[in-house]
C-alpha cells in the first residue's frame, strides 16, 4: 500500500529516451514508443543544429507528466581525445577540431567574410602562423592521417 502511495502522482516511465529522427529539421519528428511531431530542438547558447533523418537522439520528456518533450542531443561516437573538441556536420565532410593542446583544425571547405580560403598564396601554407595543414582548390582545408576522416 506504502508504495502506490509513494509512486502515487510521479510521471510515468523515464524523464528521458532514445529515438530516431523520422522528420529532419527543427522541429524534429522523432520515433520512440511512438512517433512524435513538432519537436523543438534544444542545444547549448550560440549553437544551431538540426537532426538529420535516421539519427539516433536524446528525447528529454519535460513538463508536469513529460508532456512536452523536446530534442537535446545527438548520439555520436566517442573518437575525440579527451580535453579535444570536435564541430561536425551530419555527413562527416567538415569539421572543426579544438585539440587539448592548443590546435586548430579545420575540414572542409572554408570561407572568411563569405570569400572562400585558398591556404595561402602557395595553396599549402595553413595561413597566419604558418605549418600544419594543406589545402586544395576550392578552399578545401585537411589536416591529418587518412582513413579516420582526417584525424589522427
Amino acid at each position: 500500500m506504502w508504495l502506490a502511495e509513494k509512486n502515487r502522482g510521479a510521471p510515468a516511465g523515464s524523464g528521458a529516451e532514445l529515438g530516431t529522427v523520422t522528420l529532419a529539421g527543427c522541429p524534429a519528428g522523432v520515433y520512440m514508443a511512438g512517433e512524435r511531431r513538432n519537436l523543438p530542438v534544444l542545444g547549448p547558447g550560440g549553437y544551431a543544429w538540426a537532426p538529420e533523418a535516421g539519427a539516433q537522439v536524446l528525447v528529454i520528456k519535460t513538463g508536469e507528466a513529460g508532456e512536452a518533450p523536446c530534442v537535446a542531443a545527438a548520439r555520436s561516437e566517442c573518437t575525440v581525445p579527451p580535453g579535444t573538441v570536435r564541430i561536425f556536420n551530419g555527413r562527416g565532410n567538415a569539421s572543426i577540431t579544438l585539440d587539448a593542446d592548443g590546435g586548430i583544425a579545420l575540414v572542409g571547405k572554408v570561407t572568411i567574410n563569405g570569400k572562400p580560403w585558398d591556404g595561402g598564396s602557395s595553396g599549402t601554407e595553413s595561413g597566419p602562423g604558418g605549418g600544419g595543414s594543406e589545402s586544395g582548390s576550392g578552399g578545401e582545408a585537411k589536416s591529418g592521417g587518412e582513413g579516420d576522416g582526417g584525424w589522427s
